[in-house]
């Protein structure tokens, strides 16, 4: 049996169409279990409604942080593979049809990581305000996976190894996923499936690097939302306070954060969770894969962004001097030569790139190959999903 597991917390009108998608699914024993995060919007009685025993539904009278909201969702789950989707996700057309091939196929994988559809809803996009569904290779490892194939232990530690060296080269969408029972239950720490300020940061990366079999499906399988509602929304329009908000976190009293606390330099609270959560994969991990957060280059990194702000007035470049303070001599030096380059490189705008590119100043190692299916014409997943089951999207 596969359970699919959606917290949810006031997004009823995006959370309808994430369980229609489960609804319409054939082919395989299934549960669908929502976990409301202390809703004011009426879930428990659209739930109920459905008449629907495959669905099961729980609440908590308090609004917990993310972590704590996804490790009681998960635990509800009784399947022998577990699927989580945020509640503006979906399913593609015959996904249990394809994940019982693929199970059948390769005996048993602890973990199965699929490609994406990345549904950007109207308005969330600043680069792109209509919205637009993509079909998203977002891992460096489907270069040499054109068919269902196990992960080699030399991908999964590449993989590894650019998240805590901060240039990702695979994206860590949980909707992604489908993790075995049993692979959880190992993972688990203090009893809890999920660690750290990010929750699918932490997963993705314990997956790839504890499984001991992990099947790379180059085919999308899970739509990915971002809608206006989402943490994604907020990431990619600059609105931290209300992301911070959505997500919960109590950062101050991490016991991890307070330990790192001489190691940190200001920064986002984006950033700052990053690198928390990389020191919970990293401890979790490091028994089979021995390595570490690459604090020289997460420093590098926020020096050169507080940099290239206080050059160009962005408000992230008032917290400059505050910021140089707490620099090493050696970083001082640096930070003295980046600005220098900087200045340089604006009044000869081609030097940039190369600059950059030099200094590989960026938290990405890999660009996701991306295929535009449709830009505009869509605001819900169920659109989409039904425009899949009919071939008019592919």
């Amino acid at each position: 049996m596969f359970s699919v597991v959606i917290p949810t917390h006031n997004r009823l009108s995006l959370l309808t169409d994430a369980i229609e998608t489960v609804r319409c699914q054939q082919g395989a024993e299934w549960e669908l279990v929502i976990f409301d995060n202390a809703s004011t919007d009426p879930i428990r009685e659209h739930v109920s409604g459905l008449g629907d025993s495959r669905i099961r539904y729980e609440r908590s009278s308090d609004f917990l942080p993310v972590t704590s909201s996804w490790n009681r969702a998960i635990d509800l789950a009784r399947g022998e593979y577990i699927i989580l989707l945020g509640d503006d996700d979906a399913l593609t057309p015959n996904y249990f049809v394809r994940l019982n091939e693929i199970v059948e196929r390769f005996t048993s994988p602890e973990v199965i990581y699929s490609s994406i559809y990345q549904f950007m809803h109207p308005g969330v996009a600043p680069w792109d305000l209509e919205g637009y569904v993509a079909d998203v290779k977002n891992g460096f490892f489907f270069s040499n996976h054109k068919s269902p194939s196990l992960l080699a232990p030399g991908e999964a530690k590449r993989a590894l190894a650019g998240s805590l060296h901060f240039s990702r080269n695979f994206t860590f969408n949980i909707q992604a996923f489908a993790f075995s029972r049993a692979f959880l239950a190992r993972v688990r720490v203090n009893g809890q499936v999920f660690q750290s300020p990010f929750p699918d940061y932490y997963l993705a990366n314990v997956a790839f690097a504890l499984s001991n079999s992990t099947v790379i499906v180059p085919e999308p399988l899970a739509i990915a939302g971002v809608s206006k509602a989402s943490f994604g929304y907020t990431l990619f329009n600059g609105l931290e306070e209300k992301g911070e908000s959505l997500l919960n976190n109590k950062i101050a009293n991490d016991p991890i954060y307070k330990e790192l606390l001489p190691r940190l330099l200001p920064s986002s609270a984006y950033i700052l969770n990053y690198v928390i959560t990389m020191e919970y994969v990293a401890r979790a991990t490091h028994d089979r894969m021995h390595l570490s957060v690459d604090y020289a280059r997460y420093r590098r990194l926020q020096i050169y962004t507080a940099v290239q702000a206080a050059l160009t007035g962005l408000p992230a470049g008032a917290g400059w001097p505050d910021l140089y303070k707490r620099l090493s001599i050696r970083e001082r030096v640096w930070a003295f030569a980046i600005k220098a380059a900087c200045r340089l490189s604006r009044r000869l705008p081609p030097l940039e790139r190369l600059f950059r590119h030099a200094l590989s100043m960026s938290y990405y190692g890999f660009q996701p190959e991306q295929r535009i299916c449709a830009r505009g014409g869509y605001s819900r997943a169920y659109e989409i999903y039904q425009a899949l089951e009919t071939g008019t999207l592919h």
